[in-house]
């Protein structure tokens, strides 16, 4: 994004993005979990047959578990709060560069 048009947002624009940017996941698998109440589990999700030629057939599933959601749910929430701190470290870096006499 600082690429594209870094220099023409402020700088509060460019940290709303970041912090949206990495709200977003959040909320997806807030939602994919919330789905899981519904599901009986271990979900298995078939996603498709594979066959190259071979005389081997190959199925590609995914399995979905209790464990898996939770984890899912703390890698992503950690990710968020570890963006926010960053943002807020930052912003006082910034602030004491400001005020340093060199």
């Amino acid at each position: 994004m600082n690429g594209l048009v870094g220099r023409k947002l402020a700088e509060d624009a460019r940290i709303g993005c970041a912090l949206i940017a990495t709200l977003i996941p959040v909320i997806q698998v807030a939602t994919i979990v919330a789905g899981f109440s519904s599901l009986t589990l271990p979900h298995v999700e078939h996603v498709a047959d594979m066959d190259y030629g071979w005389r081997i057939p190959c199925r590609l599933c995914f399995s979905a578990r209790s464990v898996d959601a939770g984890d899912a749910c703390v890698v992503t929430g950690v990710g968020f709060l570890i963006h926010v701190y960053s943002v807020g470290y930052m912003a006082r870096k910034r602030i004491l560069a400001l005020l340093s006499p060199t």
